[in-house]
């Protein structure tokens, strides 16, 4: 349809207003990408103001040309608090070491806790390269948190050096 001016509603919000069950034309909010934790916000705005609603990494990469940096880059480390199953349902990270390797790039896994590929015959590990976590790879939790400044740079240094000898 077209587009309505400037300060209008859609004229689907204006049918969805009137009518609330004229929101189920817009299908379930389960159904749609977006309906994360801010599902139902994302879901309110397509239906009363006409949005679109477009996964935040796609954004992300598009707006900071990853792909492009990714391919001229000999590897990719990526990092986040927790590397866990949570990484592969869409987190950043994750997201990250999927386009690594369809791309053909290993990628490095930093956490500052890691669980992910712990458990025997884990495959989705296999989409990172490497991984290694401040926990358990250096230090327990408490001491971790006191100090992850430091502990960081000593896994990202013990990284670098592994990655050195292995990507060359």
């Amino acid at each position: 349809g077209e587009a309505p001016a400037r300060g209008e509603a859609p004229a689907h919000a204006a049918a969805a207003s009137a009518d609330p069950p004229a929101l189920l034309a817009l299908g379930s909010p389960l159904a749609l990408g977006g309906a994360g934790a801010a599902g139902g916000l994302g879901f309110g705005m397509m239906a009363f103001a006409g949005a679109t609603i477009e996964p935040g990494f796609d954004v992300f990469a598009n707006a900071t040309d990853l792909e492009t940096k990714i391919v001229e880059a000999d590897i990719v480390v990526t990092a986040e608090g927790a590397i866990d199953e949570q990484t592969l349902m869409g987190k950043g990270t994750g997201q990250v070491a999927r386009l690594c390797q369809r791309l053909g790039k290993p990628c490095i896994g930093l956490a500052g806790q890691l669980t992910l590929g712990q458990a025997q015959g884990n495959r989705e590990e296999e989409l990172f390269s490497r991984l290694a976590g401040i926990v358990p790879d250096l230090t327990g939790e408490r001491e971790a948190m006191t100090d992850a400044a430091t502990h960081l740079q000593r896994l990202a240094n013990q990284e670098a050096k592994l990655s050195t000898f292995n990507y060359k």
